[in-house]
């Protein structure tokens, strides 16, 4: 007595079963994937120490705007003579300002002549060319934030950097002393940079 499995009605149920098991599968496969991209791991703390860091996948030029670069590293707007800090576009008007255009230079316009010409030639600056090789590693569009407090001395200032990895998740800070002189013509430029 053949086998009830072998019945052919029997076997096109199977296939027609399987396949709608299989779809359902990837469709849930999906519907987690995306969920878990958006959520972010809630047991990752961001760079404020509580809110989730995860919650944006790496990023493709163009997707993340200042605002929400802003956000991913509680960065905020401040500029006092205790404490400045912001992602802008910076100026020349102060050596904070100087140090915004600095780093906007080097993550938003990706224009190392620009930064050269917020700084002066020393042996602690980085000529144009090693500014131009250091932006070609960092990703389009990376999240950023300059935080910066005055040292005590005479035109030096500690400067943080904290950027977001291309995983979306890790921030990464550079601490530096920057030097900022004001220019004979009126205009602040970066004299010296030193890891600290």
């Amino acid at each position: 007595m053949p086998s009830r499995w072998s019945d052919p009605e029997v076997q096109k149920k199977l296939r027609i079963g399987g396949a709608g098991i299989a779809a359902v599968a990837v469709v849930v496969g999906l519907a987690f994937g995306v969920v878990s991209i958006f959520s972010g791991d809630s047991d990752k703390p961001g760079a404020d120490g509580g809110s989730p860091a995860g919650a944006l996948s790496p990023q493709t030029p163009g997707t993340i705007d200042t605002s929400s670069s802003s956000s991913i590293l509680g960065c905020k707007e401040i500029r006092s003579a205790e404490q400045s800090e912001s992602s802008g576009k910076g100026d020349t008007e102060s050596a904070e300002g100087a140090i915004f255009a600095y780093e906007h230079a080097f993550f938003n316009a990706r224009d190392a002549r620009q930064m050269a010409e917020l700084s002066v030639p020393s042996p602690s600056v980085a000529t144009e060319e090693q500014l131009a090789n250091s932006i070609l590693s960092m990703p389009v569009d990376t999240p950023w934030c300059v935080n910066i407090t005055p040292t005590g001395e005479a035109d030096k200032f500690a400067v943080a950097v904290r950027f977001v990895e291309a995983d979306g998740a890790t921030v990464t800070t550079w601490s530096q002393t920057m030097t900022v002189p004001k220019t004979p013509e009126g205009q602040w430029k970066i004299t010296a940079v030193q890891a600290q």
